[in-house]
């Protein structure tokens, strides 16, 4: 069912309630669904500082451009970009990840200047308090997995070699010499290095704030279509 917004559907634009304090946010609790199903929430106040759990995501906008929406209630909805339509369909589809979440898009009100800018110069608390950390990588293809898999062994790879001292020549004569079979992981030239690659120069890694809203935090995951790192 396309959730992309009809004019002759008798539902409003969600009115946001002022918020009471500088240090309160909004954050959403996605309903749960099938991927292709209608996205609805609810959303509540909380301190910041209250430790709430919830998880900030950290994405691309892209085009600005609203055409999807968000269900609050039962007849109130939330514009969105297609970003984040394809954001929250996937998440709601990962069972290890939290189903409350602070968004930018959603938990500003974009058209309160005032609240945007106080919201804006607040984000760093917003992300540091945050059980977690988000971020949206894009959506997966077939030659993605292949890269998705790599960074899982790589992951893996270093939490078993973590307390190990390592000569950083070794390192090096390992990749002229592409020794990588002997340690268990694959050979240079195979295809997953480069589909690796790919999803590492993705639009999201030359976003401004991507790392500001990953280094004060240090609970992170990467997600890529509906699979989650680590």
């Amino acid at each position: 069912m396309s959730e992309q917004i009809s004019l002759d559907e008798r539902i409003e634009i969600y009115q946001y309630t002022p918020l009471e304090k500088s240090t309160h946010i909004r954050i959403l609790q996605l309903e749960p669904g099938e991927r292709e199903d209608p996205l609805r929430c609810r959303i509540e106040h909380v301190d910041v500082n209250s430790g709430a759990d919830y998880s900030a995501i950290s994405y691309v906008w892209g085009d600005p451009d609203k055409p999807f929406r968000m269900k609050v209630g039962k007849n109130r909805y939330i514009p969105l970009t297609a970003s984040l339509y394809d954001v929250f369909r996937n998440l709601r589809c990962i069972k290890t990840v939290s189903k409350t979440f602070w968004a930018d898009q959603i938990c500003i009100n974009q058209d309160d200047l005032d609240e945007r800018s106080a919201q804006v110069s607040g984000m760093g608390s917003v992300y540091r308090n945050a059980t977690e950390v988000i971020t949206y990588i894009g959506p997966a293809t077939a030659e993605d997995y292949e890269g998705i898999r790599l960074a899982r062994m790589l992951h893996e790879f270093g939490v078993q070699h973590m307390d190990e001292e390592i000569d950083r020549w070794e390192i090096k004569n390992s990749l002229i010499e592409d020794k990588f079979p002997d340690v268990q992981l694959p050979a240079s030239t195979e295809t997953c290095w480069e589909a690796l690659h790919k999803l590492l120069v993705r639009p999201w890694s030359r976003r401004s704030w991507i790392f500001q809203e990953n280094i004060v935090n240090d609970n992170v995951i990467m997600v890529y279509g509906t699979h989650a790192l680590p």
